[in-house]
């Protein structure tokens, strides 16, 4: 049943969608009620959808939807009473205040066993410069928050790290964050009251690399990816420039071990210059990452003694593509002796090689951080 009560307000006591842009507050009057948003709701008063205290409600803001309010977006009741049972928000599109001087956007800080999930494409919100502060969501005891779309809170511009200005705010007890995918984060996760059993897990692909600011105790800290996170923060670093070293490596070495073989099978030895070029592919998995390997380069072989002992320079550039958006180049100088046929047994003639040289590498790597206004940090390394 949909009824106006007021001239700015709208009772939702069935399941409801809403197709037409309206500025109307919206109230739920009964338990299990679905709301689903196909339009723009812009409300300029206080709570947009204030949930009337109810149980089982569910709210769908689907994508290219929005729902606006000048305080408090999304609340169990405007007068802050508490919802009698759990809640469900589904996030596709668009929740934001509309006024700098704003509260809070999903304030489920009074509903027990609430389940948000921003999927990805939803974006959740909120600027401003207030003295009394908001946070984007708020939790409450044994409620869970999945964030696979993005969640903002700033504060004069910048990401809130403070208890008033938080991106997520934990108000109960036994609460769990989980934070997947590619999703971004702009603000810090908030238990600056201490609340006990906070659980935050993260699930951004095996190799990727975020650092995430928090306030206050978090009880379990884990990555469902495989990656080592560090206690204390919710902090991790991808290893996949250092775990394929042993197999670009080994194509450098086959590489190089070739071109020697032909070179021996030569009847007239003279000073030779070799290009060479070759690619390489690893699928990801479980506990390996994703890569694409690109490399060009010469070969220069000098025979010192013919048919036995070459001076070999091998310059190379190499281009790794990692998964979880990691980039390393590395310009290499390889510089050795060649033994032709310096052992025989019977039949058997034994070659051999020795080179060493130095690597320069320039790595770019994206961190998922909530720190910074994009939730993304590129870090720029350079090393030998």
């Amino acid at each position: 049943m949909l009824s106006v009560r007021v001239a700015l307000a709208v009772d939702v006591g069935t399941d409801t969608t809403i197709n037409t842009d309206t500025t109307a507050k919206h109230i739920i009057t009964d338990d299990n009620v679905t709301l689903i948003n196909n339009a723009h709701i812009n409300f300029s008063g206080e709570t947009t959808i204030d949930l009337g205290g109810s149980s089982g409600t569910i709210i769908i803001n689907n994508a290219g939807a929005s729902i606006r309010g000048n305080e408090d977006v999304i609340k169990c009741t405007t007068d802050n009473s508490a919802c009698s049972g759990p809640v469900t928000l589904h996030n596709f599109g668009l929740i934001s205040n509309t006024s700098t001087a704003s509260d809070g956007l999903v304030r489920l800080d009074k509903a027990t066993g609430a389940l948000i999930i921003n999927n990805k494409g939803g974006v959740i919100k909120g600027v401003g410069s207030e003295r009394d502060g908001h946070h984007a969501v708020d939790i409450f005891t044994n409620s869970t928050l999945i964030n696979k779309g993005t969640i903002i809170r700033t504060d004069d511009g910048a990401p809130g790290f403070i208890s008033l200005h938080a991106a997520i705010s934990i108000q109960g007890n036994d609460c769990k964050v989980i934070l997947k995918d590619d999703s971004i984060l702009v603000g810090t996760i908030n238990n600056f009251s201490n609340n006990t059993g906070l659980k935050i897990h993260v699930d951004h692909g095996y190799g990727r690399a975020y650092m995430y600011h928090t306030l206050g105790l978090v009880e379990e800290l884990v990555d469902l990816s495989g990656n080592r996170i560090v206690e204390g923060s919710a902090t991790a670093v991808g290893m996949g420039a250092q775990e394929t070293v042993d197999e670009v490596l080994g194509q450098r070495a086959y590489n190089l071990r070739t071109t020697l073989k032909r070179y021996a099978n030569v009847s007239d030895p003279k000073p030779t210059m070799e290009p060479f070029a070759y690619a390489s592919h690893r699928d990801g998995g479980r506990t390996t990452i994703d890569y694409n390997n690109y490399a060009a380069g010469t070969n220069f072989i000098y025979p010192v003694i013919p048919d036995k002992v070459n001076l070999i320079l091998t310059v190379e550039r190499n281009k790794l593509n990692l998964d979880e958006d990691h980039d390393v180049t590395k310009d290499s100088v390889l510089i050795g002796v060649n033994a032709n046929d310096f052992m025989e047994i019977g039949e058997w003639k034994a070659s051999a090689f020795v080179a060493g040289g130095v690597t320069w590498h320039d790595s770019n790597r994206d961190v998922l951080t909530n720190i910074a206004v994009t939730g993304i940090i590129e870090t720029v390394a350079n090393y030998q």
